[in-house]
């Protein structure tokens, strides 16, 4: 194929350059009759009838399809490295002071605090604090108050009253442990009055007069932990009461109670109990009774937001013959909202309440104790506490709160006027069952 196209070349160069052969033809021609002239050559005629075809050579191109496999690369490796030259600054640093934060200042303690006033219906009040100051290792204090009047009811009898109280008290921190020690002593004198002197011909102001005194002795022993997650929290502690009256009525008490709980986990779980009992002695009339309580309790949620702990509580009651009370669903939720400006609560509670003559006397100290039976002892059973409601802030400066409670007692206390028959006019107790609204 290379011959033929070689060939074909030759032939389109000599078509190419024709019309210059043709002319050093002519010329070579003249030249040859000039030289020759004396030669007869004859006439000649010559006749070329041929057009031209110019002939473009065949071009081929570079084939643009790759001869080699590309599907597969082999980069070159490429090593390079880099001469780092540091920039000399001359930055100077400065020690930054530190900010100066005032310690706030304990406020500052005083041995003493006295207190008086006088009032109408010759009111005096009086009241001392003595009080060891601040100390890491203990504290011992003092409290002394008075309080009494003497206010003239017409045609009713005297209503004059007095109440004294004396407390010696201190504790003693030892290690993560808190001890602590009480001595009390109450002197209520009190006249009964509302009685109509005309009827009763008029009674001496000393026949209607009253004198409660109540001797109380307690020692106890808490934990004090700063990390209650990692130790046991307690608490123990033992009290005995004696209470006496003009009318030679006596009342032994004695009381031990102690708490225990632990976090297990994110869990608090505890345990309450107490044992509670009591002595009466009027006149040659004596009678025993007490209570026992036991109640486990889990706090399972305290998140800042919701809390809720629920527990269960189990009392006997032994007065004239033992009572078994179960309590199986007790608790106690509450949930806030807006960052502590609303927050809704509500509990269901309930359990034995001993009735004593030193309680019966703190709410009405009227009550007749010459005779037992108007004092006579009976335990009241809440049987149903539900409480439920809301409290919040709108600010610094305002704070509400509404609720609203619903109580089903068994043996709930209640105050009569007593006979006059005894010459004496006093009240007496009697018990029922009641539910209460409270708003």
């Amino acid at each position: 194929m290379k011959i033929e196209q070689w060939k074909l070349n030759i032939e389109n160069l000599i078509w190419r350059e024709f019309p210059l052969c043709f002319i050093a033809l002519l010329l070579f021609a003249h030249t040859t009759v000039v030289i020759a002239q004396n030669k007869d050559l004859g006439e000649q005629q010559y006749v070329v009838v041929k057009d031209y075809k110019p002939v473009l050579a065949e071009y081929f191109k570079i084939s643009n399809t790759p001869e080699k496999d590309t599907s597969a690369s082999t980069p070159p490796a490429l090593s390079y490295s880099i001469s780092s030259h540091p920039a000399n600054t001359a930055l100077e640093i400065s020690p930054v002071k530190p900010v100066k934060i005032k310690d706030e200042a304990l406020p500052k303690l005083y041995h003493a605090l006295a207190k008086a006033g006088v009032g109408n219906y010759a009111t005096t009040y009086g009241e001392l604090f003595v009080n060891s100051k601040r100390s890491k290792n203990s504290s011992l204090g003092f409290h002394y108050k008075h309080f009494s009047a003497s206010p003239e009811l017409k045609g009713v009898g005297a209503g004059s009253f007095s109440d004294n109280f004396a407390s010696l008290y201190g504790k003693l921190f030892i290690d993560r442990n808190v001890f602590s020690a009480d001595l009390n002593y109450n002197r209520n004198v009190v006249h009964y009055y509302g009685y109509p002197k005309e009827i009763l011909g008029g009674i001496p102001q000393d026949m209607t007069k009253q004198r409660f005194g109540n001797f109380n002795i307690g020692v106890g022993l808490a934990s004090n932990n700063l990390n209650s997650k990692e130790y046991i929290d307690y608490s123990a502690r033992i009290e005995y009461n004696n209470l006496s009256d003009l009318f030679e009525t006596t009342e032994d008490n004695f009381r031990i109670k102690g708490m225990a709980g632990k976090y297990l986990r994110d869990k608090y779980v505890g345990v309450d109990t107490y044992y509670d009992y009591n002595r009466n002695n009027a006149f040659s009339y004596t009678k025993s009774h007490s209570v026992f309580s036991f109640s486990p309790s889990a706090l399972l949620v305290n998140d800042g937001k919701l809390r809720l702990k629920i527990r269960t509580r189990l009392d006997i009651d032994n007065t004239f013959s033992s009572f078994l009370h179960f309590y199986p669903l007790l608790w106690e939720a509450a949930y806030t909202i807006g960052g502590n400006i609303i927050t809704f609560h509500a509990s269901l509670d309930g359990g034995i309440q001993k009735n004593t003559l030193l309680t019966v006397t703190k709410v009405n100290p009227y009550i007749g104790t010459e005779n037992f039976t108007d004092f006579f002892p009976k335990y009241s059973n809440v049987q149903v506490d539900f409480l439920g409601g809301v409290k919040g802030n709108f600010n610094n400066k305002v704070f509400f709160a509404a609720a609203a409670r619903y109580l089903n007692t068994e043996n709930l206390p209640l105050y009569i006027n007593s006979s006059f028959a005894g010459g004496v006019p006093s009240m007496k107790v009697v018990y029922d069952d009641v539910t209460q609204t409270q708003v």
